[in-house]
């Protein structure tokens, strides 16, 4: 097996697993939202504990979500707008390589803090005495996600204006 297709296979898992993880999340949320509401017409039992779920579920669903965006480069950027004023392709290519390389600075940053914050917490929640580092792991796992491809992305446009007719 070749190196290019172990990559592509990798990229194939990661894409799944963050879409399979945030649309969960979301069906969990459903789910508890709609319980909560049933249990306010209907009083049977109370929720002291929804809310531990639902901060999971929301973090998660949010961090886990952008990386999957980020990663089909479905987020909208001030580049969807500048390229298509941009006549050259280089000149396009130079300022997909600068966003780029300016979001890679934010999530490097994201990166460093919420991996510390994420290591140096000894809380636990309340109900479940889940430790709330497993709460905060999505960030650190979904920024160093971002990370790769944001290098792989400008690695790509930069070897695609190595190349003659790239455009």
């Amino acid at each position: 097996m070749k190196p290019a297709d172990v990559l592509k296979k990798a990229d194939n898992i990661v894409r799944f697993l963050l879409k399979t993880v945030t649309l969960c999340m979301f069906a969990v949320l459903m789910i508890m939202i709609a319980l909560n509401v049933f249990n306010r017409l209907v009083p049977i039992t109370s929720f002291h504990w929804l809310d531990e779920i639902i901060e999971l579920c929301f973090a998660a669903m949010t961090f886990y979500g952008a990386a999957a965006v980020w990663i089909i480069k479905g987020h909208y950027s001030v580049g969807n707008w500048l390229e298509n004023r941009i006549p050259s392709p280089a000149g396009k290519a130079f300022l997909r390589i600068l966003i780029d390389s300016i979001s890679c600075v934010f999530f490097i940053i994201l990166f460093r803090y919420s991996l510390n914050l994420m290591l140096k917490t000894k809380e636990v929640t309340a109900v479940f005495q889940i430790p709330r580092s497993v709460l905060y792991a999505c960030m650190p796992i979904s920024s160093a996600v971002m990370v790769f491809y944001t290098v792989a992305f400008i690695a790509n446009e930069i070897i695609g204006m190595c190349q003659p007719n790239s455009e």
